[in-house]
């Protein structure tokens, strides 16, 4: 938990000092790091440092254009090699996927392992540290401010959509549930494909400051909520992600929640 701690003191302070430079500064720091990261992948990654060989790159002064650009498909055909943790096998993914459908389980007891859904025809794998973790969580922690709560004691955070594997949306919202973050969030997931009256229920009893999940679905309890059947008395967002959401969306949950919406961009390979 100290670990996690020193890692979250460090990203707050990267962002207060990010958001003081110039656009010419802030490139310059971006490419700084990702300096860094090509020196590192030509030590620990056998893909990597055959790719900075053949196209003789410098990793002192390159650019992200000189390496070709990571596709699904070539990380999942090179995974091995890219990795760069022992340990961390596609095969071994494999087959902690095959038998964990829990997303606070973690692979090794360490990393928090993401998958696709394979709508585009193939599954991918993407593996984050605790430290890579909090990075990529950093904006969905509260870090942008919120809006006066009407209650007191735990903020309490309700997630409607796909909860049964290591998806992006659940595996995030269920990470609140360890660390430090627990201490301050109360989080309660909703499967988007149990019976809707078990939802609003649960929902309705639960009570929560921030209702968050798939546009589609919350377009549906947003009209359950204007008929009186889901009443929540609390909110003071709600949020969406996975799907996009339109100004026709935001105007329709804003006028039957009575608070902001804010809509996501999250994703399996970055997070938030």
């Amino acid at each position: 938990m100290l670990a996690e701690l020193f890692t979250m003191i460090g990203k707050a302070r990267a962002v207060r000092r990010e958001k003081k430079l110039s656009r010419v500064e802030f490139e310059q720091a971006k490419l700084a790091k990702f300096r860094r990261l090509a020196r590192h992948v030509r030590t620990r990654s056998p893909y990597y440092r055959r790719i900075i060989a053949e196209r003789n790159i410098d990793v002192d002064r390159c650019n992200p254009s000189d390496f070709p650009v990571l596709t699904k498909s070539l990380l999942m055909q090179h995974f091995d090699e890219i990795v760069t943790a022992r340990g961390v096998t596609k095969q071994a993914i494999a087959e902690f996927l095959t038998r964990s459908h829990d997303p606070r389980e973690l692979f090794h007891g360490k990393y928090r392992v993401i998958h696709t859904s394979g709508s585009s025809g193939e599954v991918g794998y993407f593996v984050y540290s605790p430290q890579d973790w909090i990075r990529g969580t950093y904006r969905s922690m509260g870090s942008q401010g919120r809006p006066q709560r009407k209650r007191k004691g735990k903020f309490r955070l309700a997630y409607y959509a796909a909860i049964d594997g290591h998806y992006a949306g659940v595996t995030m919202f269920r990470s609140f549930e360890r660390g430090l973050v627990r201490l301050f969030v109360e989080m309660r997931c909703f499967e988007v494909n149990s019976p809707l009256p078990e939802i609003l229920a649960g929902l309705n009893e639960f009570q929560p400051d921030v209702l968050t999940g798939y546009t589609t679905a919350l377009k549906i309890l947003a009209e359950k909520q204007r008929t009186g059947e889901l009443k929540l008395e609390h909110l003071i967002a709600i949020g969406t992600a996975g799907e996009a959401a339109s100004d026709a969306d935001r105007a329709l949950l804003e006028r039957a929640f009575g608070c902001p919406h804010v809509n996501g961009y999250g994703s399996s390979e970055h997070l938030m």
